[in-house]
């Protein structure tokens, strides 16, 4: 009798065990890990003549990269009340590039924000910060609101766990397509306006969510970052964008910087119509 209860609490205990973290997204067991940044990456000192990537937040145990930054000199022009949803506390900034919850975090606090929930999207993905500032040697206010998402930490196995469930390209209510011709000057030769009801977009949606994540680690991994871009641009209801890089041989990516790259396996076809598309508008 012994034996069975024992064994009975074992296992009550390694089912409990196997729920996870039920807030957010669910932890999966199959797919590509891709790294957790350090926190400690918001304590160091800003060095002016560094180039920063991104911006770097950490709240609520998780890092955040900022992927959108409007700066405007009309608060009104920011549609904070079409963006943004629940204050969720004050936030404090270094340089504008390293943000925290907490104060104490940073080595030198020189910005104060308030930090929101955006509309359609969970916390543990994507968050904003609004601030003000001055521009220098004026007394003209800025005013700010960073977009953050978080993207590491996480393990990806088909691409709806990312543009789907995260992205939510399906709901977008603007979508472009166009040709960078010189990464450098990031010169654009041609543009395609499509529908989110266009067949081909549907087509292509279709594949990048039952699409498969590529390990880097893996053989199979593509060296794409020589090749040309094209790019969908997708942008959600309230003005929010997201950049995927579209290759003709059968590979699609997350154009957005401070975050590893993350590449899905799709259709070779569904790729190559969606260029030849975007190269007819030249």
């Amino acid at each position: 009798m012994k034996k069975a209860f024992y064994l009975l609490i074992i296992i009550i205990l390694l089912l409990t065990g196997c729920q996870g973290n039920q807030e957010g997204f669910a932890k999966k067991s199959e797919g590509v890990y891709y790294h957790k940044m350090n926190p400690r990456e918001i304590t160091q000192r800003y060095n002016p003549g560094a180039i920063y990537a991104c911006g770097l937040f950490h709240y609520n145990d998780r890092m955040y990269t900022s992927s959108q930054i409007f700066h405007l000199r009309d608060k009104n022009n920011l549609n904070l009340d079409n963006i943004c949803e629940e204050e969720l506390g004050t936030v404090y900034g270094n340089r504008q590039i390293l943000w925290s919850t907490d104060k104490d975090e940073l080595s030198k606090a020189t910005d104060e924000g308030i930090l929101y929930q955006v509309k359609g999207y969970d916390e543990t993905f994507r968050i904003a910060v609004y601030y003000e500032s001055l521009l220098p040697l004026s007394d003209t206010i800025i005013y700010s609101l960073m977009i953050f998402d978080s993207l590491n930490d996480i393990t990806l196995h088909k691409g709806s766990d990312l543009f789907g469930d995260r992205f939510n390209l399906k709901e977008s209510v603007y979508i472009e397509g166009y040709f960078v011709k010189d990464k450098i000057h990031y010169e654009i030769s041609s543009k395609h306006e499509f529908s989110i009801e266009d067949k081909i977009v549907d087509d292509f949606l279709t594949e990048l969510y039952k699409g498969v994540f590529i390990d880097p680690a893996s053989e199979e991994y593509p060296k794409l970052k020589a090749r040309p871009s094209y790019v969908l641009s997708f942008q959600d209801a309230i003005g929010l964008v997201t950049d995927i890089l579209v290759y003709e041989e059968g590979y699609a990516a997350l154009n957005q910087t401070g975050v590893d790259e993350m590449i899905v396996k799709i259709d070779t076809k569904v790729c190559k119509d969606i260029i030849d598309i975007i190269l007819s508008s030249q």
